[in-house]
């Protein structure tokens, strides 16, 4: 995993989509937009590793970006993995193997700079970091990202109404409790009356993102994962592994 600076708002043709378990993974061979209405839905072409191909609806609310792919699954809060921060790494010690995290200093990126130099004095930057929180000699050290976790009320509203209305559907949870003449008389009444009842809704969506920020003080739910991504480096001069003269 090597999160992008900029998380796509749709699902873009060459991107990859996996399963909750990771067991599958497919690439969006083909995307086109169905309709935008609320988190969007897509026609997509979808390709595996095999070449066998499937054509099927993936709906936006379904859809959590890990930084280089897509997980999808029914959750009612979004998973969002972030971009780099430009300053934080996780660092290995290879004599003692502790792990340890390092706040580099690099500053805002220059208009002179590219990415790439930058990244190279942010990396610099890091490694004085990991000097002073005790690190000696050779270091793995990695970049590393926050994970979020936001709960969204329009996801616990969409999907209740998937559950309920979504007759046809193979997996159906709770359609079989007015799974009957009078049940299907009962509940398009109530769902007017809630469910599907804007103003209503919105008032909900509203409170429950307030009760959300204030139990998480406005920040949600967030860890930190790190990417694939590594580099040796020496501590002593601060450099890369390929660039040190210490040896």
């Amino acid at each position: 995993m090597i999160a992008s600076n900029v998380m796509p708002e749709v699902p873009l043709e060459g991107s990859w989509i996996m399963n909750e378990d990771h067991s599958v993974a497919q690439n969006i061979v083909e995307c086109n937009v169905v309709s935008m209405n609320g988190f969007g839905s897509y026609h997509c072409i979808l390709q595996d590793d095999d070449g066998n191909e499937e054509a099927r609806i993936i709906h936006g609310k379904d859809l959590h970006w890990m930084g280089d792919y897509w997980i999808e699954m029914q959750r009612p809060y979004k998973l969002e993995l972030m971009p780099w921060d430009e300053k934080s790494y996780e660092c290995t010690d290879l004599e003692t193997q502790k792990v340890f995290g390092a706040i580099g200093d690099a500053g805002a990126m220059k208009s002179e700079e590219t990415f790439e130099d930058f990244k190279k004095r942010a990396l610099k930057s890091g490694l004085i970091a990991a000097k002073n929180n005790g690190a000696s000699k050779n270091i793995i050290i990695k970049r590393v990202h926050e994970m979020r976790l936001n709960v969204e009320p329009e996801k616990i509203v969409s999907q209740i109404l998937g559950d309920l209305i979504n007759v046809e559907g193979t997996n159906e949870k709770l359609f079989s409790v007015f799974n009957s003449e009078y049940g299907r008389m009962v509940i398009p009444g109530q769902l007017r009356r809630t469910l599907l009842n804007e103003d209503k809704v919105q008032a909900f969506n509203l409170a429950v993102k307030n009760a959300w920020n204030e139990l998480t003080d406005g920040k949600g739910i967030w860890w930190i994962v790190s990417d694939d991504e590594q580099l040796l480096a020496c501590t002593d001069c601060c450099e890369t592994i390929e660039n040190c003269d210490c040896q």
